[in-house]
């Protein structure tokens, strides 16, 4: 009768199988929704200025795969140029992207916004 601590209570219990972790399954699944809570509400921030970005080149692009905007029309919808994905390059000229669709500076004002929806 081997014995342990139950990790989301706290309270010991005594094993059924040597492999048990929790003194109950609820005790399991109540414990497992509290980490991905957690997980989720450390990064609701990030993950609210990634959304938002989406929406804006989305929405600035349309039906089309690439399109021109000014730095000012995108940083007057709200577009937060601090976050992104990852960087995709193509062509040796590297896009700032946010999930499938990216960003470069042409000019100094000038920059073109690219789907990546139809490429691997």
């Amino acid at each position: 009768m081997e014995k342990a601590i139950d990790p989301y209570t706290k309270q010991q219990f005594i094993k059924k199988r040597s492999n048990q972790v929790y003194a109950n399954r609820e005790n399991q699944v109540k414990h497992n929704n509290l980490k991905a809570k957690e997980r989720r509400d450390s990064l609701a921030d990030i993950n609210k200025k990634l959304y938002s970005n989406l929406r804006i080149l989305q929405a600035s692009l349309g039906d089309t795969t690439s399109v021109i905007k000014t730095q000012e029309f995108l940083a007057g919808a709200g577009f937060n140029f601090g976050v992104i994905t990852h960087v995709r390059n193509v062509d040796n000229i590297n896009y700032y992207c946010i999930f499938n669709v990216g960003y470069r500076k042409i000019t100094a004002d000038k920059i073109e916004l690219k789907s990546f929806n139809n490429e691997q």
